[in-house]
């Protein structure tokens, strides 16, 4: 199953840089995933604060989707909720400037709430309701596509803006493709 994601993420990359975003709230699996991997990784909280909001607020994996590294992360989080993955032209200090403003929310009275949009299951859902002015903040200049996992995890859903000359639903937001990721038995 996963080796048809990573076939298919591979296919989708067009030289840009591609990451993960990953859920350390996921468990102890997961931290341990973090610390292990072995290329670029950055708390989306820095700072003083990184310390205390290291163990559940989102983490940036640098993605070499050539190495073994890539493979490995695919197959530890694939259909369990750990991570979606992005393709951007940005520099990772700029992702993290991004991903960190709209990780704190403010809901409609006021409260101030964490945005899980790392989590598949929250993205996947956030996404068919969102508004204009809401998927425009999550897509930044620069940050071309969100890769996620199905429900299910039999497939890979592509999210892409409008200026890639992709199909138009959203007001220039889409799902524009789901890639069957599991060989039928």
């Amino acid at each position: 199953m996963t080796s048809l994601a990573i076939q298919r993420m591979r296919a989708l990359w067009k030289g840009e840089s591609m990451f993960a975003l990953v859920d350390p709230a996921a468990g102890e699996a997961v931290r341990r995933m973090i610390g292990d991997y072995p290329e670029n990784k950055f708390c989306v909280v820095q700072g003083w604060q990184q310390e205390m909001f290291a163990g559940f607020s989102p983490w940036l994996l640098s993605l070499k989707i050539e190495r073994p590294s890539f493979e490995a992360l695919i197959h530890q989080s694939w259909g369990k909720s750990r991570a979606i993955f992005l393709c951007s032209s940005l520099p990772p200090a700029k992702l993290l400037d991004h991903f960190y403003q709209i990780w704190l929310v403010s809901s409609p009275d006021g409260s101030r709430q964490y945005f899980r949009y790392y989590d598949p299951r929250v993205f996947r859902s956030f996404f068919q309701v969102a508004l204009v002015e809401q998927l425009n903040l999550l897509f930044c200049d620069g940050l071309h596509a969100f890769y996620a996992e199905s429900e299910d995890g039999k497939n890979l859903h592509c999210y892409d803006r409008k200026e890639r000359g992709l199909m138009e639903k959203f007001a220039g937001y889409s799902l524009i493709k789901e890639w069957k990721v599991q060989m039928a038995p």
